[in-house]
């Protein structure tokens, strides 16, 4: 499974607006890098993108003055800072919609038996720090790990994520250490709670 290929995982609304999941995809890689630039050679084989899928797409966004080629740089492309309304696109399409990152638990509660769940990071206002906090038992975890790699570039992206299993859970909430406090008392989101006593400390 590709990571082109996992369009269920995808924002639908999001891919409808901007004309399909490729312009998404490729717009959030390159608002990642505001200052820097994407060349062709990493989107096409370093991040093994399939060219006939992506390429299409942005030549459209080169064409729409969006995207524009580096200067200094041949093959390589950047965001176009004087697009009209490059602010605008730009909060829309780094914003996870909470269909998107619904979908998103939904795939990642098939690989064992998950207790608790809650995201931060990427998924709300905080841009630092992990992105998913798993809590679970007989997790497939290189399963786990392969899909969340997968779908990094859904979200233009590598996503932060830690597992553990709900035993050193409980003992690192009784004790409360810095990881987990950093995270309750940041911006943050329970998916899902089944775990026997336990309420979210905000």
């Amino acid at each position: 499974m590709q990571p082109w290929k996992l369009s269920k995982f995808s924002d639908p609304a999001l891919s409808g607006i901007l004309g399909g999941e490729a312009r998404v995809i490729l717009l959030r890689l390159f608002f990642r890098l505001p200052k820097g630039a994407l060349s062709t050679r990493h989107l096409f084989h370093e991040m093994q993108l399939p060219e006939d899928f992506f390429g299409s797409a942005l030549k459209e966004l080169i064409k729409l003055g969006i995207i524009k080629q580096t200067p200094s740089v041949k093959g390589s492309f950047q965001i176009n800072s004087s697009f009209p309304y490059i602010s605008e696109l730009e909060r829309m399409v780094m914003r996870v919609s909470s269909e998107q990152r619904d979908l998103f638990i939904n795939g990642l509660k098939k690989f064992g038996k998950m207790k608790l769940i809650i995201v931060a990071g990427l998924f709300s206002d905080r841009k630092e720090g992990v992105d998913i906090l798993l809590v679970g038992d007989r997790v497939k975890m290189k399963s786990v790990d392969e899909f969340v790699k997968r779908c990094d570039v859904l979200f233009g992206r590598p996503l932060n994520y830690t597992l553990l299993d709900t035993k050193e859970f409980q003992y690192r909430y009784s004790m409360f250490d810095r990881f987990l406090r950093e995270i309750f008392e940041g911006p943050h989101e329970i998916c899902l709670n089944v775990i026997k006593g336990f309420r979210d400390p905000q």
